[in-house]
């Protein structure tokens, strides 16, 4: 689905374009979609108002984001369960990541990449 599609989609990610980490990561599950079901957007590239109610930009930068179809934001291992249940292949994992006790250990896993993600990155541009 493109990221300025009509229709109306079941999620929408919010993801760093500048971040060469978060490109290939999102660019994975671009092509694993189902059409129709997710609206990316990019944070750097789109307005503030693309980013719709109760969302900053600053906010949407510090951890990974989505938002399901009836307005209701989600952050961290929450964002990453809704994301891998409207793809095809990752349903089971979404769903396993649901339970509390795997969700709090997700973000506790997530919040650990957050510390390390800048020097990531700057592997990763080195690299390109």
């Amino acid at each position: 689905m493109s990221e300025t599609s009509s229709s109306l989609p079941q999620l929408t990610v919010y993801y760093d374009g500048s971040c060469p980490l978060c490109q290939r990561e999102i660019g994975f599950f671009k092509k694993r979609e189902e059409p129709g079901k997710v609206n990316w957007i990019d944070i750097c590239a789109s307005s503030d108002q693309a980013l719709g109610e109760n969302l900053t930009r600053c906010d949407a930068m510090a951890r990974f984001t989505v938002r399901n179809a009836d307005g209701t934001l989600l952050s961290g291992a929450a964002a990453f369960s809704e994301m891998w249940k409207v793809t095809p292949g990752f349903k089971w994992l979404g769903n396993i990541a649901q339970f509390r006790p795997i969700q709090i250990a997700l973000d506790n896993v997530y919040l650990g990449f957050l510390k390390i993600r800048p020097s990531i990155q700057k592997m990763m541009v080195k690299n390109q």
